[in-house]
């Protein structure tokens, strides 16, 4: 089990690298497929349409390029020319286009958050683990070898079996915390360099108004337009003066006038949504954040209590140090085992109090 884990720490920083490229990548490939998109429906949007009819027109009413009316057989028609609209063209094209770049904002906001869910869904930083485990690994040696010299003293007579099972148990429990920290820490995703959690939610929100706000805007150009056409306009047949003609259409649906009211309800609506949607990515970074918050201020507190009990240890086996006795030198080695369990468990909250209030956007000072 051990080796095992012992494996995936090391495959860890190619796994790392991975992973922190990942982040950045997927926003930088969803702001190129948004944005290419929004490119190829613009093209259509910005470019004039050409049109050609060709046919044969009931010569009863025909209307020539001179806007006169006449009457004649049957006869062959042949019309072509460009139309452009104004606003279902060139508007739709411009604010399509800046929906794209909100929604590239968006997306990027919400990977983030999701990365920040990925990051601290254990509640456990790498760097706090890793600090843990350097301790842990140094302990390791001189454990098995006070182990080793206790056997001999118990085979000599010098010590008691007594005193050789406690000394195993205290070697069991370094090994089963060294084992259970490796395999935590084999199974935690790297860490990326995001904003505060409070920061990205706020980008989150900001860029999705954004984007209702621009989808808001193409609805209503649907409301109105300016066409402008021009072009060829022929009768086989009949004598036409000026056969070319042009004209400029303006379309107005009343309801256009409603709509405003409507898209304003609709906006704050979607920034409820947002914000309350249940199992949302949101809620979910909200309320992680809270517990991490929470986290933050007992680590601090566990912190300064495990750093008053190092030293209490510390002076202890110090005192300790200076009397040459076998069964002090034994009770000197067991507080050692206390000594190993308590430094590793404030080099652990040293670091990860550092780290959460890193992430939480509180600086490095982890007290």
């Amino acid at each position: 089990m051990r080796a095992t884990a012992v494996i995936l720490v090391a495959a860890l920083p190619a796994l790392a690298h991975a992973e922190a490229g990942g982040y950045a990548d997927a926003g930088d490939a969803y702001c190129t497929y948004a944005e290419s998109v929004a490119k190829s429906e613009s093209a259509l949007l910005f470019s004039p349409q050409l049109f050609l009819d060709y046919g044969v027109v009931n010569g009863n009413d025909v209307t020539t390029g001179a806007g006169g009316l006449t009457s004649a057989a049957p006869t062959q028609r042949l019309t072509f020319g460009a139309r452009y609209s104004l606003v279902a063209g060139l508007v739709r094209g411009v604010v399509n286009r800046q929906r794209a770049s909100a929604d590239c904002a968006r997306y990027r906001a919400e990977s983030g958050l999701s990365r920040f869910l990925v990051e601290n869904r254990e509640g456990v930083s790498p760097g706090a683990l890793d600090a843990k485990l350097a301790v842990l690994r140094a302990a390791m040696p001189r454990a098995q070898e006070v182990l080793r010299n206790l056997k001999n003293s118990v085979e000599r007579s010098h010590a008691t079996v007594e005193e050789l099972e406690a000394t195993q148990v205290r070697v069991d429990d370094l090994e089963t915390s060294l084992s259970q920290a490796e395999t935590l820490r084999a199974g935690l995703p790297s860490r990326s360099t995001l904003p505060a959690p409070d920061e990205l939610l706020r980008r989150h929100r900001e860029a999705d108004a954004e984007v209702t706000r621009y989808e808001s805007r193409l609805r209503l150009t649907e409301a109105f337009d300016v066409q402008v056409r021009g072009g060829y306009d022929q009768f086989f047949g009949l004598r036409d003066v000026t056969p070319l003609f042009g004209v400029v259409s303006l379309v107005i649906n009343p309801a256009g006038l409603y709509m405003p009211f409507a898209e304003s309800d609709a906006a704050r609506a979607k920034a409820r949504v947002v914000r309350m949607e249940n199992d949302s990515v949101e809620q979910k970074a909200e309320l992680l954040n809270a517990r991490l918050t929470a986290l933050l201020a007992g680590e601090k507190r566990r912190l300064g209590e495990v750093r008053v009990l190092l030293a209490d240890v510390e002076g202890r086996i110090h005192a300790l140090e200076a009397i040459e006795s076998d069964k002090l030198r034994r009770f000197r080695e067991a507080m050692w085992f206390d000594w190993v369990k308590l430094k590793a468990e404030q080099e652990f909250l040293r670091v990860h109090t550092a780290e959460l209030s890193t992430t939480l956007g509180g600086g490095g000072d982890g007290g």
